[in-house]
């Protein structure tokens, strides 16, 4: 396996992680964790941030090498590319952004146009992610990607739906898991599964005329 899966699975299953436990812990106190932006710990905020800044760089890193595949179609390819500069926007995010926040208390989310940014960064990881997971359905051996990106989105109707009854379980990691996990995924060497045609050979070789003797 290549160092960028590694790097790309990893960072996936720390971020995920980090994400799900918040998202319990949410769920069932009504507070977030100490791993969210509002903790009082600095040094476990940074430390959180980081991994989050490097993962979506592996994850950047895995969609720009997959946008320049040739077993891929155009959409595909396209989406590639405008999904590595969503994570690439998350990555500047939390290796830039956050890391000022805590030193300084600065953040873009307090001015309306940073929110609306934020957010729509958000928004536009879970509509591409989805939208390539459409693209792998007519490759077996992208399967397990596009099962996992194609159901981010009825895990977010789900999320909202939640989030309108007011249930404290509503929360964006559970899309994010799957986007995360998905792309990664997609960093696993391709290989496309080929027919054994080895019947063919011998039917192919006894139709042959053999030489009399």
């Amino acid at each position: 396996m290549s160092k960028l899966f590694t790097l790309a699975v990893v960072g996936a299953a720390a971020t995920s992680g980090i994400a799900l436990f918040d998202a319990l812990h949410h769920g069932l106190t009504g507070r977030y964790s100490v791993f969210s932006t509002d903790t009082e710990l600095p040094a476990v905020a940074f430390a959180g941030s980081l991994v989050h800044g490097f993962t979506y760089t592996a994850l950047g890193a895995v969609l720009l090498v997959q946008s320049k595949a040739s077993d891929g179609g155009p959409a595909y390819r396209w989406l590639c590319r405008l999904l590595c500069a969503v994570f690439a926007v998350l990555a500047a995010v939390f290796l830039v952004g956050e890391p000022i926040r805590i030193a300084t208390g600065f953040s873009i989310d307090t001015n309306p146009v940073g929110a609306v940014i934020g957010n729509l960064t958000f928004l536009l990881m879970f509509a591409f992610g989805f939208a390539l997971g459409l693209t792998l359905l007519r490759r077996p051996e992208r399967r397990p990607s596009a099962t996992l990106l194609i159901a981010v989105g009825p895990v977010l109707a789900l999320t909202v739906v939640g989030g309108a009854l007011g249930s404290d379980f509503a929360h964006p990691a559970y899309a994010e898991t799957l986007i995360n996990v998905g792309v990664a995924l997609l960093a696993l060497p391709n290989r496309v599964a080929r027919p054994d045609n080895s019947a063919a050979v011998v039917e192919s070789a006894a139709a042959e005329p053999h030489p009399s003797r």
